[in-house]
């Protein structure tokens, strides 16, 4: 189990938190004898910033509808991430939200794979989607000489399941942004991601992406913005 999802006999199953922040997965495509798709439900509440069940401990999984044989399922953590150092903030699991690290619990080797967060600027932060780093996790960093870069991360390799590009050629690791403004006292960050002109082809028709995102007052997550995709209405 990791990135919010799991495998199972071949199908993936994603971890989504209901709003009292208990973990609960739908059983897809593998439950054709019920009437309706099964929701697995935790017993555990699980809050921003924890890493949930202690060594040893239980979390049992009730499903929402009757399936014979079926009604329970349990999980015993064996081992636990602490030497990660590492901890989420986001106000809702849809939302992107930055990537928080306790530096002191990390080795300088560890720091620079890591990302990292600051509470009063953009710069130096990772904004992720479902928790994960290069799920199209959005990056702002300054270079040695006090330029501003930011790109969007595909790193993870969940986005290997992803369509190619349409010259054929898998994703990017990383697609930068151009034409970069910056404004602090609005915290609004304007960029474009430029396919045609950096990859020399498009990805599912679209040539350029034209991002304006609005951060709240510490850095922890975007509050607004739209992407404007060629040839497509904002959203």
């Amino acid at each position: 189990v990791q990135d919010h999802f799991f495998l199972c006999l071949g199908q993936q199953y994603d971890i989504e938190i209901d709003d009292n922040n208990r973990p609960w997965f739908s059983w897809g495509i593998g439950a054709r004898s019920a009437r309706r798709i099964p929701k697995q439900i935790s017993n555990m509440q699980i809050l921003p910033g924890s890493i949930g069940p202690e060594v040893g401990e239980v979390l049992e999984w009730t499903v929402d509808v009757h399936v014979a044989g079926h009604d329970m399922t349990t999980w015993k953590r064996l081992t636990t991430p602490d030497n990660l150092g590492y901890k989420f903030s986001s106000l809702k699991p849809t939302a992107f939200a930055a990537y928080h690290v306790m530096n002191n619990q990390l080795n300088n080797d560890t720091r620079s794979v890591i990302p990292t967060y600051h509470g009063n600027t953009i710069w130096g932060n990772v904004f992720c989607q479902a928790f994960c780093v290069g799920l199209a996790s959005y990056h702002f960093e300054t270079d040695e000489d006090g330029n501003h870069e930011a790109y969007i991360s595909y790193e993870n390799p969940r986005t290997s399941e992803w369509p190619n590009l349409d010259n054929g050629m898998s994703i990017p690791s990383r697609v930068p942004f151009r034409n970069i403004q910056w404004n602090p006292e609005r915290r609004v960050f304007k960029g474009d991601i430029c396919w045609l002109e950096d990859q020399g082809t498009t990805w599912n028709g679209e040539s350029k992406w034209s991002y304006e995102m609005q951060f709240n007052r510490t850095f922890l997550f975007i509050v607004s913005g739209t992407c404007s995709l060629s040839d497509r209405d904002d959203h």
